[in-house]
């Protein structure tokens, strides 16, 4: 991420303006922002530095915090004995009341994904920046839909939504992925993550 949209994003969030902040390690590195009450970390860190480097945007100064760790099944184990090395509890957390309004809220997310799946492509073919604002990439998003729309037989499948506002400043990750097999599973992967950020987000406005 360029370092003026990176600054931009800070200062949204240290005034106020924005509420949620998805960020990846990279973004989130030597981060100083008074006030954040909740971390929510999308996927489990590799190491335990960097889940204490994480967990650490949050209770500083001597306030407190909270933070909470999506895990899938197969990430329980590593992330048990992960807390277990640096003597933490590991105390799970069910939670019927968000998983039945993300269940209402499928819906949104595979139209989001779908989203996220054209500006990935129109990314990789050179037709929209990066580093384009998202104000830019909504509106170029919303042109792709209207142009669906007009070409829909009637009756037919409705065009995804657009893709709901909210600040994200994850710098994407630079994967070695070569032919329709690699960038397959890089897109795969890229919606993954997305996926575990939009449930993220849910999460922190139900805080």
């Amino acid at each position: 991420m360029p370092p003026k949209q990176r600054t931009l994003a800070l200062e949204r969030l240290r005034a106020g303006k924005t509420r949620v902040l998805v960020a990846s390690d990279a973004m989130a590195r030597g981060m100083d922002v008074e006030g954040v009450g909740v971390v929510v970390n999308y996927d489990p860190p590799s190491n335990l530095k960097g889940y204490v480097h994480r967990v650490g945007r949050t209770a500083r100064a001597g306030k407190s915090g909270t933070s909470y760790t999506l895990l899938k099944d197969s990430e329980v184990h590593h992330f048990k004995v992960s807390m277990a090395k640096a003597g933490k509890a590991y105390r799970p957390l069910e939670l019927p009341a968000q998983q039945a309004g993300l269940a209402r809220l499928a819906a949104e997310y595979e139209r989001a994904l779908a989203g996220l799946q054209w500006t990935l492509q129109e990314e990789r073919e050179g037709r929209l920046a990066p580093s384009a604002p998202m104000e830019e990439v909504e509106q170029a998003y919303g042109a792709h839909l209207r142009t669906l729309e007009s070409v829909d037989d009637a009756g037919g499948s409705p065009a995804p939504a657009p893709v709901p506002e909210f600040a994200v400043a994850a710098a994407k990750p630079a994967r070695a992925a070569s032919g329709a097999a690699g960038a397959e599973a890089a897109s795969a992967a890229e919606c993954e993550s997305a996926r575990r950020a939009k449930l993220a987000a849910q999460l922190l406005r139900d805080c």
